[in-house]
């Protein structure tokens, strides 16, 4: 490892410390080799939004929830995948896709899973 990834790494250890929150990471059930068995880590989560142009002649805008979780791969002990699954703050969600950043942290692009009977 070099500096500058020594460098990075503790950065990224300092936000998790300071704006990290706790979540339960789920492999999917199709990844046998893992076993859909739980991991507790610690990442930053953001529900930020998108901004879509639909029709620029009508101007039509959408605003998009885009939540997105920032984590140390080492951390987790496995490599991330699209279709596992994340509980942050009691909320579930699916990942639709991993943005690695090739110095051993990922962003994951997700994607709210609601409960059908939650207001039942």
């Amino acid at each position: 490892m070099t500096e500058w990834d020594d460098a990075l790494s503790g950065l990224h250890d300092a936000c998790v410390d300071t704006f990290g929150v706790p979540s339960v990471y789920t492999p999917s059930l199709d990844r046998i080799d893992l076993g859909g068995v739980p991991v507790d880590i610690n990442g930053i989560f953001d529900e930020s939004s998108v901004d879509y142009r639909l029709d620029d002649q009508l101007h039509l805008d959408a605003v998009l929830p885009r939540p997105v979780f920032d984590l140390k791969i080492s951390d987790l002990g496995f490599n991330p995948m699209a279709d596992d699954s994340i509980t942050i703050g009691g909320k579930n969600f699916r990942v639709l896709e991993v943005q690695p950043d090739g110095k051993g942290m990922a962003k994951l692009l997700l994607k709210r899973i609601l409960d059908p009977f939650a207001a039942m």
